[in-house]
């Protein structure tokens, strides 16, 4: 009788099972085990490649940084842009910075040379000794152009004769140059090397021996008329656009629509803020008034160094006055107008306009074109956009003359102090055209 031994199968079922129960779980724990080394791995590179791209955006940044003065200087990404709002602003940066003041500037090593023939004469005198000339009773018309000289490249800006004598002649043009001519030989005597862009303004102190600059850099400059040195240097917040000298001290109208009130030392003595629009011009009137012109279309009389205006005045009729003149010998004001026209106002009183006297046939809408009056005041004058100089008759408003001088404006006239009819224009042509 064969004997039949349960207990053996029994035992070897419950092995299987076991081993079937172990094997499963070392399946799933290597599934565990391979599916966190995977997450691993892919963790690792999310962040290996968020490691270069950061890189690379570093790299750009300083690329941008070393590209900022070419023609994509200013030009930033959406991603910076983003980066830069998402950042946090401290509460210094949050506050509005406050106006930078006049920083005086370091003049270059060479801002001047001396282009004549004799730097003396056989007295040892320079260039800065008048001639004794008497000064005329009566002025004359100028009938046509005598002479002609280039002077500045791309166009002349303004021209001023030294006070009193008028034997030098002082230019400024977009070449950034200002240049001292002898009137008498027409030779160019010195040129004053001091900005870095266009020159827009030039103006003597009283007796010629200092006079100031201001250009398109920012820059307002007080020079030696006799050595060429530059004696103060002040950089500006603003554009200079007009220039007036007041004994020691001096003026500068800005395109931010202030007038700016300054010592020679650069110290800043008073600002004037009531114009809504960029200073033109300002005028000289009596030793505590000065006028002034702006984009505003207004004209406002105020007491130096005291920042209210004593007259403004004002239109819906009115446009901007670019420039203006004070006449010799009568209480009146020639101001230029955008209508083509020339205005007169009194220079006392309540300063209203003179409607009777008004000159007229001249074209200069959308340009600054300076004016003129001779030292007798019989004779008014005015530069013009189609390149002729105007003359008319103070007393009849009557168009005396004009003469043809460029095919290009002509924004500059002055006339010389001791001569009878001798006038000097000149404008984009960059030539000066002397008529006589």
């Amino acid at each position: 009788m064969a004997i039949v031994n349960y207990e053996s199968d029994s035992d070897n079922s419950n092995h299987s099972d076991v081993e079937a129960v172990v094997t499963k779980k070392q399946r799933i724990d290597s599934g565990k085990k391979l599916h966190i080394d995977e997450t691993t791995f892919n963790y690792n590179l999310l962040s290996q490649e968020r490691r270069v791209n950061a890189s690379a955006k570093q790299r750009a940044k300083e690329l941008k940084k070393k590209r900022k003065g070419g023609p994509w200087g200013g030009y930033s990404d959406d991603e910076e842009e983003q980066e830069h709002q998402e950042e946090p602003e401290s509460e210094s940066e949050s506050e509005p910075e406050p106006e930078p003041a006049p920083t005086q500037e370091e003049p270059s090593t060479v801002t001047t040379k001396f282009v004549g023939p004799n730097q003396f004469d056989y007295l040892g005198r320079t260039y800065m000794h008048a001639p004794s000339l008497p000064t005329p009773t009566t002025c004359f018309t100028p009938k046509t152009i005598i002479h002609s000289f280039a002077a500045h490249d791309h166009g002349i800006n303004k021209l001023a004769l030294l006070p009193k004598s008028g034997h030098l002649l002082l230019s400024c043009g977009n070449d950034s140059l200002i240049k001292l001519w002898s009137v008498e030989t027409h030779q160019l005597l010195r040129i004053f090397m001091g900005h870095s862009a266009s020159v827009k303004d030039i103006v003597f102190n009283f007796d010629g021996s200092k006079f100031l600059s201001c250009g398109y850099d920012r820059l307002v400059n007080l020079w030696n008329t006799e050595t060429g040195e530059i004696l103060h240097s002040f950089k500006l917040s603003s554009l200079p656009q007009a220039l007036l000298f007041h004994g020691q001290e001096f003026l500068v109208g800005l395109s931010n629509n202030k007038i700016e009130h300054y010592n020679l030392q650069g110290t800043l003595l008073q600002t004037y803020d009531h114009h809504q629009g960029g200073i033109n011009t300002l005028v000289h009137i009596t030793n505590n008034i000065f006028m002034s012109t702006s984009d505003d279309k207004t004209v406002r009389m105020w007491n130096y160094g005291i920042n209210i205006p004593i007259k403004t005045i004002s239109s819906h009729l009115q446009h901007a006055m670019p420039a203006g003149a004070v006449h010799p010998t009568a209480n009146y004001i020639a101001l230029q107008s955008m209508d083509n026209t020339i205005r007169v106002i009194h220079s006392t009183g309540k300063y209203k306009y003179k409607k009777s006297k008004t000159f007229t046939g001249h074209h200069c809408s959308g340009y600054g074109i300076d004016i003129a009056i001779s030292q007798d005041g019989r004779i008014i004058m005015s530069g013009d956009s189609k390149g002729y100089a105007y003359f008319w008759d103070w007393k009849t408003g009557n168009l005396v003359n004009r003469i043809k001088c460029s095919d290009k404006v002509v924004k500059c006239i002055v006339m010389h102090p001791k001569q009878k009819s001798m006038v000097y224009v000149g404008g984009e042509s960059g030539e000066v055209y002397i008529c006589d």
